[in-house]
């Protein structure tokens, strides 16, 4: 009897033993799916902060010894690293995350790398190889139903055919990735809808692209997503540009108060900088607009206004070529030459139609 209680006894233990370690194990998972969460949304705001979570994340990974848990932290971090206009080192990470994610048959996560592959090309204006990366990202994630990854890919492809004149295209993703409304989130069909209003843009139907900006608009706000309504602000605020130049510095001022409290450096912040850079010079050359300037905040002085369209003309620049994004680098050089044309500084503005020579080649 005393024999038979010891083994009872000894499974007991061992039971004890192996659950104790499932429930460790367990726990261990929960709190990397929690700090991946945390990470993902941090780095939407705050992108350099976001890199700090993104190391621990790898650092728990490692210690799992889990190849699957390290080529999802490694994807993470490339997420990080696209905000943080840092297109190297996420191509590099991505390409480590990929081949592991390739020898786990991870059909998830390789939709998932592809499309990062697809954003950081993008976002380098290298849209011949985005398009591919997109591509391929929807062949994976159409198999297993990946909507917000399906979704984002449909706004990426409408976006670069919008910029490359490919309108039936460009109005053929920007429907797909608002279908289903009553399955996607705010923020996913918020994003929708601009794809929607950046379509109507590209094709001159102004009155059709407000009304998707506004939609988009109050959803944002609705649900407190400030920095796409900060990009959305940013958007909106072009439409108005020729027919009330005011109202347009002002919502791009707007936007840009938020951009600068939670992510001054990213793709969407440095474009509306280098539009307000523009829209500051055009304001400089028209007194009657200058005189029409109330709101606080604003340059409200011919001088100032040139004074601080150069100075977001000369930070725009830094972001993009930063983050090597040719296009804004492009287009934002030769408007620097412009002003400083303008303003008699000939031998800058030379230097800076030079560069915008340089990376004319590099677009498509």
């Amino acid at each position: 009897m005393y024999q038979n209680l010891k083994i009872c006894l000894f499974i007991t233990l061992l039971s004890y033993q192996n659950g104790y370690a499932q429930n460790k194990a367990k726990d261990k998972l929960s709190a990397f799916v929690i700090l991946k969460n945390e990470t993902e949304e941090i780095a939407r705001i705050k992108p350099d902060s976001a890199s700090e979570y993104a190391d621990k994340l790898l650092k728990m990974a490692f210690a799992s010894k889990s190849e699957q848990l390290i080529a999802i932290a490694l994807s993470t971090m490339v997420d990080v690293k696209i905000r943080q206009s840092l297109p190297d080192a996420a191509d590099s990470l991505n390409k480590i995350s990929l081949a592991k994610n390739i020898k786990l048959n991870n059909r998830a996560e390789i939709a998932k790398n592809y499309s990062q592959f697809g954003t950081v090309h993008q976002n380098m204006s290298d849209y011949v190889s985005a398009v591919s990366f997109f591509n391929k990202s929807l062949d994976f994630a159409d198999k297993i139903s990946q909507l917000t990854l399906i979704k984002y890919n449909y706004r990426c492809l409408s976006k670069i055919n919008s910029i490359q004149k490919n309108n039936e295209k460009a109005l053929f993703y920007a429907k797909k990735s608002i279908e289903g409304k009553a399955n996607l989130e705010a923020r996913e069909m918020g994003l929708g809808l601009i794809s929607m209003a950046d379509y109507y843009v590209n094709i001159n139907k102004i009155d059709s692209a407000e009304k998707y900006y506004g939609e988009a608009y109050i959803l944002f706000d609705k649900n407190k997503i400030e920095h796409s309504k900060a990009w959305v602000l940013s958007l909106w605020s072009i439409t108005y540009a020729e027919k009330d130049w005011i109202k347009t510095i002002e919502m791009m001022y707007d936007a840009q108060v938020i951009f600068d409290k939670i992510a001054p450096e990213s793709v969407f912040s440095a474009n509306n900088i280098g539009n307000m850079g523009e829209v500051y010079f055009i304001l400089a050359k028209n007194d009657s607009l200058i005189k029409r300037i109330k709101k606080v905040g604003l340059p409200k002085t011919k001088a100032s206004l040139l004074l601080e369209s150069e100075r977001y003309f000369q930070r725009t620049l830094y972001y993009s070529k930063k983050s090597k994004n040719a296009y804004t680098y492009l287009y934002m050089s030769g408007n620097l030459a412009d002003l400083q044309a303008y303003k008699g500084d000939f031998e800058n503005a030379y230097n800076n139609l030079q560069n915008k020579f340089k990376y004319n080649d590099s677009l498509f």
